[in-house]
C-alpha cells in the first residue's frame, strides 16, 4: 500500500508536470481564431513525439532546503553581500531570468519570441521562487527547453540535405547572440537551414579531395544522433546544477556549488594518480573553452591548444571515436580528458580565430603530470652590443609562485619553494656579473601569496606588499625580512595570462617605483575563494579581495604595464573583465610604504627608444600585422556560404599570410617561401622537431623578450648617465 500510494503520488506529480509544461507552450496560442482543440490536440502529439527522446524532469524533494541553505550562506561568506548587499527583488529577478535563459540557449537558437514572451510573464517571480525554494517554473522552462531541442535534432536528422547548393550568394551570422529571438518557429528554421549549410561547406572546403557530399551529410547526422541521445541521459540534477550555476553567478563567476556527488569526485580526483593535459578549463556558451594552459604541462609542450580555443569534441588514444561535448557540463569533460599517465587525448577543437565554429582541427596531447622541477624558477643570461659595449642581462622565468607547504610544515629544512629558487637565480646571475635583471612572469597564473610576499622582499627592504580586504576588515601582508637580494635595474614581464600573485608581485613593484613593467593589460584576477561544507556538498565561495599597497585593486582591471607590449589574446575574450558578472575595479586607502625615486622620466624615454626601435624591427613588425589582421577577421559578424566567395576569402587570407612572412624573411636577410604550401609546411615540420625534441628558446625566436632585453640596456645607460 505504501508503495502504491508513493507511485501514485509520484504519477500526479508528473502528470501536473507535463499538464504545466503543455500550458505554457500553447498559451500563445490559446486567444488566435483557430479551435483551440485542434491547437492543443496538435501540441499533445508534439509532445508525445519528444516524450520518446527525454524524459521530463522535476526537482528532488530536497532540492528547496539546497537553495535555501546555498542563499543564506552567501549571505554569510560572499564578498559582495559584505560591500553592499544583495536584494532578491524584481531586478535580480528579472537578471536571474536572463541568465538562465542565456545557459540554456546563448546563441537563440532553440526557443522563439514567443517562448520567451510566455516566460517572461514570471520574470519578476524567481527571487521568491529562490528564497522560498520553489523551483517548479524553472523545471518546467528547463523541460521546455529539452522539449525544443529534441524536436529540433529529430527535425535535422529527418530532413533530406542532398539538394543543398552551395552556389546561391548568402550569409550566416557568426555571433547570433547578438541578434534578437527568432520571431516564430520559420523563423528557426530558417537559421538552422544556414546552420547546417555552412557545417556542410566547411566540412567540404576542410576535407580531402573526392569525399563525397553523402559522407558530410552521414557526419552531421551522425553528431545530431549523439547529442539527442545525450539529451535522453539528462538527470534532474543536471537541471538543478543549471539552476544553481545560475543563482551563483549573481554574485561572481568564482561562486559556485557543489553537491555531494561533486564533492566526492573532486576528493577523489586529488587523491587518484589521474593525469591530465594541463590546461585550465572553462563553460562559456555550452563550449568547453581553455582559459590557460599551465606552464610546462603536456599541452604547452605539444604547442597545439591555445588559450581562447574550444574544444568540441574528445577521443580516446590516437584513432579513437571522437565524441561531441558541446553542451556538455565541465566535470564531465574534464573526466574524458583525464586519464593515465603516457595515453593520448585526441581534442576536437576550434581555434580562438576560426570564423565559424565548424571551422574545427583534431590535435592529440599525451597525457603526463606536471614535474616540479619543469615549473621551477630558472635563469639565463642575454649578451647585448650597444655603443661599442658588452651587456649581459640576466633573465628569471618564474612559471608559477609555488610552495612545498607539507616539507615546511614538517620542518623540512631545504623545502621547496618559489622564492627560494628565485634568491638562488639571483645569487647566481650576480656572481656572473649581470647588469640588469627581467623577472619573466608571462602566463604565470599565480598561487601561493605567501610567496609573492617573500619574492617582494627579494628586491625591496622591508614593507608593505598587497592588501586583502575581508569582511569588512583590512589585512596588510608585508615582507619582515630586513634586507635586498638584488637592488639594481629591474624589469618584470606580464601578459593577459599573468594573474592572481603574479599581479601583487608586478604591482607592489611598481607601487615602490623599484621594476619597470612591460607587456600587456594583466588577468585582473584579485579575489580569494573559501570552501565552507554544505551538508554533505559544499561551496566555493568568493570571501575577500586583493588591493594593491597603492589602494587600488587588482580585480578586473589587473596590473597596466608602463611600457605595452602587442598581445595576441583578445581581451574581451580572456581575462576576469571577459567574465560575466566578475566583481569590479575598486580602491580602500593605501598602505604605508616608501617609494623609490620616480622612474616616469625613465620610461618616457625608454618608451621612445622602444617605439623608434620596433619599427624597424621585421619580427616586431610581423607580430603587429598579424595581431592587427586577426583583430580585423574578428569585427566580421558575417560568414559567405557560397562557396566561390568562400575559396576566395581563404585564398586572399593565404596570399596575405605569404605575403607578410615573406616580408619578414627578406628584411631577415632569408630565403622567401614561393607557395603557402611550403610555408606550412616548413612551420609544422619545425612544431613537430620542437615536441620530438624540446629545446631551450632562442632569444631571437621570442620577439617580445628579445626587445625587453633591448629595453633593459637602454635602462642601464639611462641610469648610468644620471
Amino acid at each position: 500500500m505504501l508503495f502504491r500510494a508513493k507511485a501514485e503520488k509520484h504519477m500526479n506529480k508528473k502528470f501536473k508536470l507535463l499538464l504545466s509544461l503543455i500550458l505554457l507552450t500553447v498559451c500563445s496560442a490559446c486567444s488566435g481564431t483557430e479551435s483551440n482543440a485542434e491547437i492543443y490536440n496538435q501540441k499533445i502529439e508534439s509532445q508525445k513525439k519528444s516524450f520518446q527522446y527525454y524524459t521530463p524532469l522535476s526537482p528532488n524533494y530536497d532540492y528547496s532546503d539546497i537553495v535555501k541553505d546555498v542563499i543564506f550562506n552567501l549571505g554569510i561568506y560572499h564578498y559582495k553581500t559584505l560591500i553592499d548587499d544583495v536584494t532578491y527583488d524584481d531586478n535580480l529577478s528579472e537578471k536571474y531570468l536572463r541568465k538562465y535563459l542565456k545557459e540554456l540557449d546563448p546563441s537563440k537558437i532553440f526557443f522563439s519570441k514567443k517562448d520567451i514572451d510566455n516566460i517572461y510573464h514570471y520574470r519578476h517571480k524567481f527571487d521568491d521562487y529562490l528564497i522560498s525554494g520553489n523551483l517548479d517554473v524553472l523545471y518546467q522552462i528547463y523541460n521546455l527547453y529539452q522539449k525544443k531541442v529534441a524536436e529540433r535534432y529529430i527535425k535535422i536528422i529527418n530532413s533530406d540535405f542532398s539538394k543543398v547548393s552551395f552556389e546561391k550568394d548568402e550569409e550566416i551570422l557568426i555571433d547570433s547572440e547578438r541578434a534578437d529571438w527568432a520571431i516564430d518557429e520559420a523563423a528557426l528554421d530558417e537559421i538552422w537551414r544556414k546552420r547546417i549549410k555552412n557545417a556542410l561547406l566547411s566540412e567540404k572546403l576542410s576535407a580531402e579531395t573526392g569525399k563525397k557530399k553523402s559522407s558530410f551529410i552521414d557526419e552531421i547526422k551522425k553528431k545530431y544522433k549523439n547529442r539527442l541521445k545525450r539529451l535522453g541521459q539528462s538527470t534532474t540534477e543536471d537541471a538543478f546544477k543549471v539552476i544553481m550555476g545560475v543563482l551563483t553567478d549573481l554574485y561572481d563567476p568564482h561562486t559556485e556549488y557543489f553537491s555531494a556527488k561533486d564533492w566526492d569526485d573532486f576528493n577523489t580526483r586529488m587523491k587518484l594518480s589521474f593525469e591530465g593535459i594541463g590546461a585550465h578549463l572553462l563553460r562559456e556558451d555550452g563550449y568547453t573553452k581553455v582559459v590557460r594552459l599551465v606552464v610546462a604541462g603536456p599541452a604547452d609542450k605539444a604547442g597545439d591548444l591555445k588559450a581562447g580555443d574550444r574544444i568540441v569534441g574528445v577521443g580516446q588514444g590516437n584513432d579513437g571515436d571522437i565524441v561531441d561535448i558541446v553542451g556538455w557540463r565541465l566535470d564531465k569533460v574534464v573526466e574524458l580528458i583525464k586519464g593515465p599517465k603516457g595515453t593520448v587525448v585526441q581534442l576536437k577543437i576550434i581555434p580562438k580565430d576560426a570564423k565559424s565554429e565548424h571551422n574545427t582541427k583534431v590535435i592529440r596531447i599525451t597525457r603526463d603530470t606536471v614535474k616540479l622541477e619543469e615549473q621551477a624558477a630558472s635563469s639565463k643570461i642575454i649578451k647585448k652590443k650597444s655603443g661599442g659595449k658588452n651587456y649581459k642581462i640576466g633573465v628569471i622565468h618564474l612559471p608559477a609562485f609555488y610552495r612545498d607547504f607539507g616539507g615546511r610544515r614538517f620542518g623540512i629544512s631545504d623545502y621547496r619553494s618559489s622564492s627560494r629558487d628565485v634568491e638562488r637565480e639571483l645569487q647566481n646571475l650576480k656572481a656572473q656579473g649581470v647588469q640588469g635583471i627581467i623577472v619573466d612572469l608571462r602566463d604565470n597564473a599565480g598561487g601561493s601569496l605567501a610567496e609573492s610576499t617573500e619574492i617582494s622582499g627579494l628586491f625591496i627592504d622591508e614593507g608593505p606588499v598587497v592588501q586583502v580586504r575581508k569582511m569588512r576588515e583590512k589585512h596588510v601582508l608585508s615582507d619582515l625580512e630586513p634586507g635586498v637580494v638584488y637592488d639594481g635595474p629591474l624589469i618584470i614581464m606580464v601578459n593577459r595570462l599573468s594573474a592572481s600573485a603574479s599581479e601583487i608581485f608586478a604591482g607592489a613593484m611598481q607601487d615602490y617605483n623599484r621594476g619597470i613593467v612591460v607587456g600587456s593589460q594583466t588577468f585582473g584576477k584579485g579575489t580569494v575563494q573559501t570552501v565552507p561544507r554544505l551538508g554533505d556538498g559544499a561551496m566555493k565561495v568568493t570571501e575577500s579581495k586583493f588591493f594593491r599597497i597603492s589602494g587600488g585593486s587588482t580585480q578586473h582591471k589587473g596590473v597596466i604595464p608602463d611600457v605595452e607590449m602587442p598581445e595576441f589574446l583578445d581581451k574581451t575574450e580572456i581575462g576576469e573583465s571577459a567574465l560575466e558578472g566578475a566583481l569590479p575595479w575598486d580602491t580602500i586607502t593605501p598602505a604605508n610604504y616608501h617609494k623609490f625615486k620616480p622612474l616616469k622620466g625613465y620610461i618616457e624615454k625608454l618608451e621612445k627608444l622602444h617605439k623608434k626601435r620596433v619599427a624597424k624591427s621585421p619580427d616586431f613588425q610581423y607580430l603587429i600585422k598579424t595581431i592587427e589582421k586577426l583583430k580585423e577577421n574578428k569585427n566580421e559578424n558575417t560568414l559567405s556560404l557560397n562557396e566561390k566567395k568562400r575559396r576566395a576569402k581563404q585564398g586572399e587570407l593565404d596570399q596575405w599570410r605569404l605575403s607578410v612572412e615573406n616580408q619578414r624573411r627578406l628584411a631577415k636577410g632569408e630565403k622567401p617561401f614561393k607557395t603557402i604550401k611550403e610555408m606550412d609546411s616548413y612551420k609544422e615540420n619545425k612544431s613537430n622537431e620542437k615536441r620530438a625534441k624540446p629545446q631551450p628558446i632562442n632569444i631571437e625566436d621570442d620577439t617580445i623578450l628579445n626587445e625587453t632585453a633591448e629595453m633593459m640596456v637602454d635602462y642601464i645607460k639611462l641610469l648610468k648617465q644620471k
